[in-house]
């Protein structure tokens, strides 16, 4: 009885071993599969090529307009209530102040990738050979010191004929000292609010020089005085990166 107890737990055991030996070689096996087609033209099977290649474009122009758009909206995707006719946000409103954070300048940025990255792609009508599925675009934005760096999950099923490739991640970094001209438009606003009924302009003049951008004052009607940003150590779309915003004051 000893005896074929033995043999049963020996071959029981034999079978596990088997069985897992079996996994072990298809795991293997799946993985050198994935590794021979991730190395296929710098990480991407040729065939899927072109359509990757087109999101990140895609995905290039889509962040530099949404930082361009932001400095032409004062940090807004979409102006807030208290905006000029031309969309420039008021900052600063006879006393009153609102000037948007980094955090929420990012979240503007973020709102305007989700929102417009699809118009980019357009629905991959230019690729009529593959079936793209498209789930959610969920993107996360991040303003360092010089740079704009953008994080965006972008779940794309591609498919044509029996091969099917599946892609989310995606990110792109945007060369603008937007953090800095944040930095500069709050102090800016923060000497106004000392000085409610005139403008310090030594002050002005010194947050220019220290920070290397120029401040350019503009009248836009009686009362609401625009104010430029310009930063010649940021290119967007070959120009000097410009950012908005608009003051206004009681007129005596």
């Amino acid at each position: 009885m000893k005896k074929r107890m033995l043999r049963k737990i020996r071959k029981a055991q034999i079978s596990i071993f088997v069985i897992l030996a079996v996994l072990i070689i298809i795991v293997i096996g799946i993985y050198f599969s994935i590794r021979l087609e991730l190395l296929n033209f710098g990480g991407l099977n040729p065939e899927v090529k072109p359509v990757y290649t087109f999101v990140e474009k895609c995905i290039k122009e889509t962040s530099e307009d949404a930082v361009y758009h932001i400095g032409d909206n004062g940090g807004y995707f979409i102006s807030p209530n208290n905006s000029l006719d031309n969309h420039i946000p008021v900052y600063f409103d006879k006393g009153e102040v609102n000037v948007p954070s980094v955090e929420d300048i990012e979240k503007e940025l973020e709102l305007y990738m989700d929102d417009m990255l699809f118009f980019c792609v357009k629905n991959f009508v230019d690729f009529p050979d593959f079936n793209v599925r498209q789930g959610e675009i969920k993107s996360e934005v991040k303003i360092e010191k010089g740079k704009v760096l953008f994080d965006i999950k972008y779940p794309l099923s591609i498919s044509k004929g029996e091969s099917s490739y599946v892609f989310s991640d995606f990110e792109y970094g945007v060369d603008v000292r937007l953090f800095l001209i944040q930095n500069v438009s709050s102090n800016l606003i923060k000497y106004q609010k000392e000085f409610p009924e005139d403008l310090c302009l030594s002050c002005i003049e010194e947050l220019a020089i220290d920070n290397e951008v120029y401040i350019i004052m503009r009248d836009f009607e009686k009362g609401v005085i625009i104010f430029e940003i310009v930063d010649a150590e940021s290119e967007i779309k070959n120009q000097e990166y410009v950012f908005y915003f608009a003051n206004k004051y009681e007129v005596k």
